[in-house]
C-alpha cells in the first residue's frame, strides 16, 4: 500500500471521527406535547370547523416563533358535530395518536368527551355554551357562559320594546344550558315567554309550530339551532307574513356570511369579541374572518402551551395533573377575548355583547 494512499486514508478518518463527534454535539430534540383537536369538517356546518382549526394551527404555528421548551402538535379529527363520530375520534385521538390534552367543539360534543377525558385524565377544553362540559378536575369550559348572554339578552329586549317571545329550539345540550339560564334571568323581569317548542335535528317543517305561537301574539321569535333548521324556520317565518323580530343567543354567529345577508335585521347575543389586533392576525394568516369559536379555540392551544413551558422540565412531558391544577388557578390571563380568569366551576368568564346584522354585516 502506497504512502499516499495511507495518508488519504488517515485524514479521512479523522474527518469522519470529527464529524461523529459534532453529531453528538448537536441540541437534541425537544418532546413533543400532542394536542387533540375534534371538529366538525364535514356536515351542515362545516364551514364553522375549517375557521375553527385554522385558529388552533395558527396558535401552533406563532408558538413556533418563541423559544420554547417543548415542540407542539396538532392532530384533528372530524365529527361532523355527530355525536358517534366524536366518540369514535376520541378514541382514535387518546388511545392511537396519544394526544396529551384534547380541546372539542360545542355542548354536543363536549358532552361526549368530557366524561372519558375525566376518565382517562386528559386535560380538555370545551368550546361550548354548556357549563356541564367543565365538570370534572381535568375539563375546562372556555366560552362566555348563557347567565351573562341572559341577563344581556333581557337587557336589549327592554330596550327594544320587546315583552313577550315565542321560543323554538333544538334539542342539544346547547339550547338547554341557554333555555335553562334565560328561563332563570327573566323571572325578575317584564319579558314573558308565551310559547316554547323543542325540535330534533333533521326538522324542515315549522309552520305548525309558528302558527300555534302565532295565537298568543309575540313580539319577536327567538330561534335556537344550528343550520340549516335555522334557515328554514327563518324562512317559513317570512312566508307566512309574520314580520316579527328574529332573535337567540348565538345563532347569527353560526350562519355562514353568504345566509346572514338573509337575516337582515335579525339581532342576538353573542360570546365576547374578539380583540381587533387578534382579527388582523387571524385575517393576515388565514384569509378569512374570525368564525364562531376561533378565538376560543386559539386561546385554548395557548394557555395549554403556557401550562406545559411553565410546569415541564423540557426534558418529559408534564404530568396531566399538574396541567389541569395549573389551569383550574390560572387568572388574569392575558387572552384575545381580553383579561380573563377561570371561576370555581373551572370556567373561563367573558362578557358578552350584542350585535346584530346590518346591510348583511354582523356587528
Amino acid at each position: 500500500m502506497n504512502k499516499k494512499y495511507l495518508v488519504a486514508l488517515f485524514l479521512f478518518l479523522i474527518i469522519g471521527l470529527f464529524m461523529i463527534s459534532e453529531d453528538k454535539h448537536e441540541a437534541p430534540s425537544k418532546p413533543m406535547v400532542k394536542i387533540g383537536v375534534i371538529a366538525p369538517l364535514t356536515g351542515d356546518v362545516s364551514y364553522l370547523g375549517e375557521l375553527y382549526v385554522k385558529a388552533v394551527k395558527l396558535a401552533v404555528s406563532e408558538a413556533e416563533n418563541k423559544n420554547l421548551k417543548y415542540d407542539y402538535e396538532l392532530t384533528i379529527e372530524d365529527d361532523a358535530l355527530e355525536t358517534k363520530k366524536t366518540a369514535l375520534a376520541y378514541n382514535k385521538l387518546v388511545h392511537v395518536d396519544k394526544v396529551n390534552a384534547l380541546i372539542s367543539f360545542t355542548a354536543g360534543s363536549g358532552n361526549v368527551v368530557s366524561p372519558l377525558t375525566q376518565m382517562d385524565q386528559i386535560p380538555h377544553f370545551g368550546i361550548t355554551s354548556d357549563p356541564i362540559v367543565a365538570k370534572g378536575e381535568y375539563n375546562f369550559v372556555h366560552w362566555t357562559q348563557p347567565d351573562k348572554e341572559a341577563i344581556e339578552f333581557v337587557k336589549e329586549a327592554n330596550r327594544r320594546g320587546i315583552k313577550n317571545i315565542a321560543v323554538v329550539a333544538l334539542k342539544h345540550p346547547g339550547a338547554y344550558a341557554i333555555m335553562n339560564a334565560l328561563k332563570a334571568e327573566i323571572k325578575n323581569s317584564d319579558l314573558k315567554i308565551t310559547s316554547l317548542d323543542y325540535v330534533i335535528p333533521g326538522t324542515r317543517d315549522f309552520k305548525t309550530i309558528i302558527l300555534k305561537a302565532e295565537e298568543k301574539n309575540p313580539d319577536a321569535y327567538f330561534l335556537q339551532f344550528y343550520p340549516p333548521e335555522i334557515n328554514v324556520a327563518y324562512k317559513q317565518l317570512r312566508e307566512l307574513g309574520i314580520n316579527a323580530q328574529v332573535t337567540g343567543m348565538e345563532i347569527l354567529a353560526i350562519l355562514s356570511d353568504e345566509d346572514k345577508k338573509l337575516f337582515e335585521g335579525a339581532w342576538n347575543v353573542d360570546s365576547a369579541e374578539a380583540s381587533e389586533e387578534f382579527k388582523k392576525l387571524y385575517k393576515e394568516k388565514t384569509g378569512n374572518n374570525v368564525g364562531i369559536g376561533t378565538p376560543n379555540a386559539f386561546d385554548a392551544v395557548n394557555i395549554l402551551i403556557k401550562a406545559n413551558e411553565e410546569i415541564g422540565d423540557g426534558f418529559k412531558i408534564p404530568n396531566p395533573k399538574n396541567i389541569a391544577y395549573y389551569i383550574s388557578n390560572l387568572k388574569n390571563y392575558d387572552s384575545v377575548l381580553g383579561n380573563i380568569s377561570i371561576d370555581e366551576n373551572s370556567i373561563f368568564q367573558s362578557q358578552a355583547v350584542v350585535k346584530e346584522i346590518k346591510d348583511g354585516k354582523y356587528n
